[in-house]
């Protein structure tokens, strides 16, 4: 089944409808030509339905590329779940959330390493989806500007009782979040994929340094300030909160209950499976949110930096906090692995 976008128009706010009573054939032009009209005066679009046709041609969704070689800075939007077997079809779920919000980040060239082959327009939903289900290790994805790229890990070994946990990425330009209809739109697909994914944890985090080469981003050791990763190695052990801000905060279970009674009434807004921080309004490094964030996170929950000599090791190694809940540990996870097959062998 293919996906229907629904988010032509960056920043739609209104819905207008207009008809025409028993569709006359003269009838219809006259109300493409006002319809045409209301969008102009508004600033918006028209979809005719008949026809599937969107006017003005144009879209108001172009980012502007930056420059060769030019320092950027870099949101990195990220998902982390457990790996259970009833968790929700990753590929499908991000399709369904780019199609609803950020037609932007559907996958226009996929693959397990650069450069990517697959071709999203050549195999569709099917052959996307097959791709991701047949790789070995991380699933890498390419979307269209402020979408850079994107990484899934690959769904053999998610039964795999040695992991605690498995994770989705996206890597977008932070520029054109100071819009306030890009970040609303990229703020609906963060909060929708939480939830959809069931994750138990999410985060916005905003990154210096990167080095655009013209169609992406590269990090070096000198420059670049990068992501940090709770986890331990490839979907691995859950090490914890990050041990600094990061500009959107999303808590699911077990995490909600947690943090719930240390953050300030109009602090979060409350989303379907979880709770949302959001510390500033505009895109914030963790430069600037230290000193609003410093005290509001329990410490215990929040993993710490391991020794780093000379900090050439990159990402940042990190140590796990000293308090991680037990639903997120191995065993537990081990023990619903069991219960699982027990309840497929006794339905059966």
């Amino acid at each position: 089944m293919p996906i229907e976008v629904t988010s032509r128009l960056l920043g739609a706010t209104h819905l207008h409808s207009v008809s025409v009573e028993g569709s006359s054939s003269t009838d219809v032009p006259h109300a493409i030509r006002f319809a045409r009209r209301l969008a102009r005066s508004l600033g918006g679009a028209v979809l005719d339905a008949q026809t599937g046709e969107v006017w003005p041609q144009s879209s108001a969704r172009k980012v502007e590329r930056p420059d060769p070689q030019k320092r950027v800075d870099m949101v990195e939007l990220r998902w982390y779940c457990r790996p259970r077997p009833e968790a929700p079809d990753a590929i499908r779920v991000l399709l369904n959330a780019a199609a609803r919000h950020l037609p932007e980040a559907l996958p226009r060239r996929f693959g397990e390493y650069e450069p990517l082959q697959g071709k999203y327009a050549d195999v569709g939903v099917a052959g996307l989806d097959a791709a991701w289900r047949a790789a070995d290790g991380t699933f890498f994805i390419k979307g269209t500007l402020p979408v850079v790229d994107g990484s899934l890990d690959a769904p053999r070994g998610r039964d795999d009782p040695v992991l605690s946990t498995w994770h989705m990425s996206l890597d977008l330009l932070a520029e054109p979040l100071f819009d306030p209809r890009w970040r609303e739109a990229v703020r609906r697909f963060f909060i929708d994929l939480a939830d959809e994914l069931r994750a138990f944890h999410a985060t916005a985090e905003v990154t210096r340094g990167h080095l655009w080469t013209g169609s992406s981003a590269r990090v070096d050791l000198e420059h670049t300030e990068w992501p940090i990763v709770p986890v331990r190695g490839w979907g691995a052990e859950w090490l914890g909160l990050s041990p600094t801000p990061t500009w959107w905060s999303w808590f699911g279970d077990p995490y909600r209950d947690l943090v719930a009674p240390h953050f300030s009434a109009g602090q979060v807004s409350e989303t379907v499976r979880g709770l949302l921080q959001e510390w500033t309004t505009t895109p914030a490094n963790r430069e600037q949110l230290a000193p609003i964030v410093d005290g509001q996170i329990p410490a215990d929950l929040m993993s710490t930096f391991a020794p780093n000599p000379a900090r050439i090791v990159q990402p940042l190694p990190l140590a796990g906090a000293r308090r991680i809940p037990d639903e997120l540990g191995r065993v537990s996870y081990i023990r619903d692995q069991v219960r699982h097959a027990a309840r497929t062998t006794a339905a059966r």
